[in-house]
């Protein structure tokens, strides 16, 4: 389920560029940015920023610039606000374009495109994308004259999506820890646990879309995948069907760790999945989940219903849907890819067998 949607999302994965997938663009990084750009483009760096020249000839140029946002809460209409003023005050001739956000990007941002003439009487046509991450304001910008800007814009486009899938890289990856571990010693990982490669579930015990994959695609991936040994999983909670009268997908979740107590924790995963009966119905309740624990023959079923009432593993649900949510997922399932402890891919949503398996024979070749 994608929060406040009732689709899954179109787009089935993102993976991180690299040089092979663009063969005609190279990797530049320093310790501030890291993108994509043509390979035969030049450049100069200074501390905060650097400028590239398609052609040594011409003025049209691109901007990588980092700016320091003195309050880190300052919102991208008050800078673009701003931005407007001081173009309008000081520019010849200053037309505004466009102004939206720009598309298929998670972060905050913004793309202005606008016209002016400059100290030459020249026209010049510049559009201006501003990232906000943190403390700062990442702004990327392409200047050139009107007859040629077209001409750039895929290569601009090249660099600002591969900018910001690095960030994103660099964001996810600081989970990368938490994530390569199940979130207790108690809790077993499905599959050889010397694999490299893991998937990591993040889903919710009441979701439509999780009911999906766990009835359309997971055996085909635990056949073809786990159960030779390619592969393992692990499953993390993210609460999105919780509400102000009950707390049932909490409550399922729960009951999962309690389950694990006693050695059953995937038996009674799958049950549940295997019961679903709707989102927010009621289906998930004290008497339904007692009954899957007996069917999954959970030895201790007093010890089960008392760690239920006890509430002793909330901590351990917070924790995962915490480390969704500082991910940037937006809804279940949702999958992350890692291979030796490094995200690889997000694949989000039910998507088919098809998509899994091609991600996962991909980095079982690189």
């Amino acid at each position: 389920m994608i929060i406040g949607e009732t689709m899954p999302l179109i787009n089935a994965e993102w993976k991180i560029p690299s040089e092979t997938e663009s063969k005609q663009h190279v990797t530049f990084e320093n310790n501030l940015l890291k993108f994509d750009y043509p390979y035969d483009w030049k450049f100069t760096e200074t501390e905060n920023s650097v400028v590239f020249y398609p052609n040594s000839q011409a003025d049209d140029r691109i901007n990588i610039t980092s700016i320091d946002i003195p309050n880190s809460s300052i919102s991208m209409k008050s800078i673009i606000d701003l931005t407007l003023d001081e173009f309008a005050k000081n520019l010849k001739d200053f037309t505004l374009l466009e102004s939206n956000n720009f598309p298929n990007i998670k972060n905050t941002n913004h793309k202005l495109v606008y016209s002016y003439k400059d100290s030459n009487d020249s026209e010049i046509k510049q559009a201006d994308i501003g990232f906000i991450q943190g403390d700062k304001l990442f702004l990327l910008t392409l200047i050139s004259s009107p007859q040629n800007y077209y001409g750039y814009l895929p290569d601009f486009e090249t660099i600002i999506s591969s900018f910001n899938f690095y960030n994103e890289q660099k964001k996810i990856n600081q989970f990368a820890s938490q994530l390569a571990i199940p979130v207790a010693g108690f809790v077993p990982i499905l599959g050889d646990p010397q694999s490299n490669i893991t998937i990591v579930e993040f889903g919710d015990y009441q979701c439509t879309f999780c009911k999906k994959f766990h009835d359309e695609t997971r055996d085909l991936v635990i056949s073809n995948f786990v159960n030779p040994g390619k592969v393992n999983v692990m499953f993390k909670d993210f609460i999105v069907n919780d509400n102000a009268n009950d707390k049932n997908s909490t409550q399922a979740a729960e009951a999962s760790y309690c389950a694990a107590e006693q050695g059953k924790y995937w038996e009674y995963h799958t049950e549940v999945y295997d019961n679903w009966a709707g989102e927010r119905t009621g289906w998930i309740n004290p008497e339904s989940l007692q009954k899957f624990a007996s069917t999954v023959n959970i030895t201790n079923l007093d010890k089960f219903s008392d760690c239920i009432n006890s509430h002793k593993y909330s901590n351990l649900v917070q924790i995962n849907d915490n480390i969704a949510r500082n991910l940037g997922l937006t809804g279940t399932p949702g999958f992350v890819l890692l291979k030796d402890g490094e995200v690889q891919s997000i694949i989000s949503g039910a998507q088919p067998y098809s998509i899994f398996e091609q991600s996962l024979n991909s980095l079982l070749a690189s």
